[in-house]
């Protein structure tokens, strides 16, 4: 397995009804670049249906993972590091799985939770992208 070091944990501030609060840029790997999610960035981490609470919660996907895909959700997959790429959302997902499995977030956790985008992520991806 690939073993890749996350500079640090990234530091999240509570905002209250589930949301958080990015306190530091942070830096994650994509295509073999680092992006950078820029501090004050407001995330839920991870939107876990009902229905999957009893099996996965929203912090046992890795605190990379969560980060970086509702990042690049409400980015519509766009990154200037890049040269202003645009990632599909299949694209994205791929990599919501991928930082899943390099925060070693156990196979079938990861499983489950990259199904679930697949199949509801949809109207997240036109909802929350900022462009």
């Amino acid at each position: 397995m690939e073993t890749i070091h996350f500079p640090t944990s990234p530091e999240l501030s509570p905002l209250g009804n589930g949301m958080w609060l990015l306190c530091h840029d942070y830096l994650f790997p994509v295509h073999g670049e680092w992006a950078t999610i820029p501090k004050g960035f407001r995330t839920d981490l991870a939107s876990v249906p009902r229905w999957l609470t009893p099996f996965i919660q929203r912090d046992e996907l890795g605190g990379v993972a969560p980060l970086a895909h509702d990042f690049l959700y409400q980015m519509g997959g766009v990154l200037e590091v890049l040269g202003g790429v645009r990632l599909s959302r299949r694209q994205v997902d791929a990599l919501f799985r991928l930082l899943m499995r390099l925060e070693q977030v156990p196979a079938w956790r990861r499983g489950v939770a990259w199904l679930a985008v697949r199949l509801a992520g949809w109207a997240c991806w036109r909802r929350d992208r900022a462009l």
